[in-house]
Formats: C-alpha cells, sequence, structure tokens
C-alpha cells in the first residue's frame, strides 16, 4: 500500500474515532468491538496505540484532519542534551521560525524543547510569556529565551 493510501486510511480511522468518542458511546459493546478493530489497524499502519495519536478528538474544533496525521507520522523529539549555550543559540536561530511552522512540525519543536528543557509548559513562555512569572505580556524575545535557560531543569 503507498504512503497516501496508508495516510487517507489513517485520517479516515481518526475521524471515525472522534466521532465515536464525541457522539457515540464506546461503553456499548458494538462501539466498543469497532473502536478495538479501529485501534489494532491504527497500530499496524502506523506503529501507535491510539493514546499515542493523541490528541484528536474534536478534531475539527481546532486543526484539520491532514494535521493530524501529520502529528501521527511526524517522528517523536529526541533530547539532544544541548548545553545552555547550544540551546540559546539555537532558540535565537530559530525563535521567530517556530510560530510559522506547520501544526505538526510546531509540534514536533515544543516537544523537542520540552525534552531539552525540562519544562513542560515551554510553549506559554513563546506564546503566552504573560503566564509565566517573571515574564509579562510584551517579553522580548531575548527575555524569553533568558527565561527558558533559567528556567531549565538539569
Amino acid at each position: 500500500m503507498d504512503t497516501k493510501k496508508i495516510r487517507e486510511e489513517v485520517g479516515e480511522i481518526i475521524d471515525r474515532l472522534a466521532v465515536i468518542y464525541d457522539e457515540e458511546d464506546p461503553e456499548k459493546q458494538e462501539i466498543a468491538d469497532e473502536i478495538e478493530t479501529l485501534a489494532a489497524r491504527l497500530k499496524e499502519l502506523t506503529g501507535k496505540t491510539v493514546e499515542e495519536c493523541q490528541p484528536f478528538e474534536q478534531y475539527w474544533s481546532y486543526t484539520s484532519l491532514e494535521d493530524v496525521v501529520d502529528r501521527i507520522f511526524m517522528p517523536s523529539a529526541e533530547a539532544e542534551g544541548m548545553s545552555d549555550e547550544a540551546l540559546e543559540e539555537w532558540l535565537t536561530q530559530s525563535f521567530d521560525d517556530i510560530v510559522m511552522l506547520p501544526p505538526a512540525k510546531l509540534d514536533r519543536e515544543i516537544e523537542k524543547l520540552e525534552k531539552e528543557t525540562g519544562i513542560p509548559n515551554v510553549s506559554d513562555y513563546i506564546f503566552w510569556p504573560s503566564m509565566v512569572e517573571g515574564l509579562g505580556k510584551n517579553a522580548s524575545k531575548e527575555a524569553i529565551i533568558a527565561k527558558i535557560i533559567e528556567d531549565r531543569k538539569r
């Protein structure tokens, strides 16, 4: 089966699961059986469980099905063990580009940053700096980067 057909089938599975979780009772035996069948096929096509493919419930309210499928096929981000200096350099070079990335790539970069820093809500620093103690609503890029380095867990 070619990649396009696999992506289409994964999209169909995700769409059906999203509808089930939104509109149907997953506790009913026939629905539970369908979920199990869909989950097995999803695992076969992607190597991932339903849980590993989350979030997708009610995806239509915040993203497209194509973006959900892109996320599913995006490889997991790994921490590279960057020094503070290397992390600061990477952030300085990529900060402005991060917010312009397509959703799946943005998620991967945020995941990488979370793993690299140990800060689970690191996206708040970039997108909602006023929610981070010590940063204001109009915090500069330099202030945000310095705060990420300062709050980094080693």
